[in-house]
């Protein structure tokens, strides 16, 4: 009995008119619609691919609300919303550097190889157009 109260006192907090996305009108089955010249007959199959649809445009909108709620007016049609978020920006700068330097490490090393190993100054300066096709 206690769970019915909350339940009305939960709904009737609830605003009755929530402006939402544009939907397609909902189908019922065995509804007669007219397509052109031909009278086509609404089946449960075409309900469940019209809620879908509904409910995919409704994610969307969902999706798009968000975005513009979080960021500033001006700024809404510009910016990704998720990249506003510190941890996000943080997380990002700290794998492109973590890559930057992988790839200095690797470019040191190879360079090294070529400075310090008589070997391979030896086969550069015999294999010269190698420099060329590195550059």
């Amino acid at each position: 009995m206690r769970s019915n109260d909350t339940d009305i006192e939960e709904l009737q907090r609830i605003p009755q008119h929530i402006q939402g996305p544009p939907q397609l009108p909902p189908l019922i089955k065995g509804q007669k619609l007219k397509s052109g010249p031909y009278t086509i007959t609404v089946t449960d199959e075409m309900v469940a691919q019209r809620e879908r649809e509904n409910l995919e445009l409704y994610k969307a909108w969902v999706r798009e609300q968000r975005r513009r709620n979080m960021l500033p007016e001006e700024d809404a049609d510009e910016y990704i919303g998720d990249f506003k978020e510190a941890a996000i920006r943080r997380s990002f700068i700290r794998k492109v550097f973590c890559l930057l330097t992988l790839q200095l490490t690797f470019t040191i090393f190879v360079i090294s190889i070529f400075m310090f190993v008589y070997e391979a100054q030896k086969f550069m300066i015999v294999h010269w157009y190698l420099w060329i096709v590195a550059m």
